[in-house]
This record gives C-alpha cells, sequence and structure tokens, in this order.
C-alpha cells in the first residue's frame, strides 16, 4: 500500500513537470511496422480497462515477452522523477525504470502505464504538453484525449493538448510504447494564456482519506 508521503501532495516542478507517478507494467510490445502489436491491447481489462482504472499497488499481472521469451508478474509501483543538474530531470526514463523494478534483460518492445490524479482547487483549461518515446495515449477522467501512433525520440511539449481540468481530482492515465530504442515520457501542465506552469494545482497518486482544504493542499 501507498504510505501517505507517497500519496501526496505533490508540486509540478518549476517548469510544471509532473514529477510523482504510479508506474504501471511492463507488457509486450511486437514490431511490426507500420503497426506495433500491443499498443492497442488493454492490458488493464481485468481492473476496469483503460478508461476507468483506479490503480492500487496490489493489483498483478502476467507479462510475456516473446522477443527476450521472458515472463515476469508486474504492477503497479510509486516513482518519483528525482532532481538532477539537467533537462533530463523530468524525465521518466521507462526502459531502465523496468529493468531495474523487474530485472528484464532489455529494454525494448513494451508498453508501460503512467497514472497520477491532477488536484484542482476550480475547474480551470489547461494545456498538457506531453512528450513520448515512441508513441502514447492518454485519458483525462476516463476519456481518450490523445492516439498518437508514432515512432520518434523524446523532444520537449511534442504534443500540447487543450484540456479541461474538473473542480477536484483529475485522473490521467498515460500508455507509452516502444519497439525499439528509448522508452520515456514527460507530461507538464501550462497556463493556456501565459504558457507559464498552471497555478494552484497538485499531483496525488490516490484520493485520500481526508477532505482536501487549502491548508492540507500546499
Amino acid at each position: 500500500a501507498l504510505t501517505d508521503k507517497q500519496i501526496g501532495p505533490h508540486a509540478l516542478n518549476e517548469n510544471g513537470y509532473i514529477c510523482d507517478w504510479l508506474i504501471g507494467g511492463p507488457f509486450p510490445l511486437q514490431s511490426k511496422r507500420p503497426k506495433s502489436i500491443g499498443r492497442d491491447t488493454d492490458f488493464l481489462a481485468k481492473d476496469g480497462g483503460e478508461s476507468k482504472i483506479k490503480p492500487s499497488t496490489t493489483m498483478r499481472y502476467k507479462a510475456f515477452f516473446p522477443v527476450s521469451k521472458t515472463s515476469r508478474q508486474v504492477g503497479w509501483f510509486p516513482y518519483n522523477v528525482e532532481p538532477q543538474e539537467s533537462y533530463w530531470q523530468f524525465i521518466v526514463d521507462l526502459g531502465n525504470v523496468f529493468t531495474d523494478q523487474y530485472d528484464l534483460p532489455t529494454k525494448q518492445n513494451k508498453v508501460g502505464y503512467a497514472f497520477c490524479n491532477i488536484f484542482s482547487p476550480e475547474a480551470v483549461d489547461a494545456k498538457l504538453a506531453v512528450s513520448s518515446d515512441d508513441g502514447f495515449k492518454a485519458w483525462l477522467n476516463g476519456e481518450l484525449i490523445a492516439d498518437e501512433h508514432v515512432y520518434r525520440v523524446w523532444s520537449k511539449d511534442a504534443n500540447v493538448l487543450d484540456v479541461k481540468l474538473n473542480k477536484g481530482f483529475n485522473s490521467l492515465l498515460l500508455k507509452i510504447d516502444s519497439d525499439m530504442g528509448g522508452h520515456q515520457l514527460s507530461a507538464r501542465l501550462l497556463d493556456p494564456k501565459t504558457q507559464n506552469p498552471l497555478e494552484n494545482v497538485t499531483i496525488f497518486l490516490a484520493k485520500p482519506k481526508v477532505k482536501i482544504t487549502s491548508a492540507n493542499r500546499d
């Protein structure tokens, strides 16, 4: 189970990046360009599916990776992007994260998930800037808001999405696929008017048991 500290609240970093996630997976991807088998598979179906998932560290999945002929029991675990003295500080390197977590022989041909709850004290318009290596899908409050089937390296603000945050908790699920090379993601929240980091929002990995107020949100 998550500790209170892991649950949050967590602040965006100074550039608006989300640095605290629940990471799910990895799951197998088979490269058959121009398609990749696995990117459209709902690996979370037994727990409500990608549009309804409420991740928990108790959820477990059996994953078989045909490329390396490896099997693993995988699940969800908290991850914090530790600050570094470089622009890489806000990138989740799923290739390294999954390899370290599950002692996998390769970093390629995988699908991974990243989940968080965005808490906003009021309903606001925002921009969600997502960068991925390779493609990604994104669900906000259960609605599919992006489906980018591409082969690319990470680049800053590769896809900027106009979104509406509800008052209270907003669930965000990202699904990132990688057939070869890197497997990375980043996401940040921006004010649509100023393009500056969105203010007054915080990140939670699960909904806390206590009511959120201005006193315990900061």
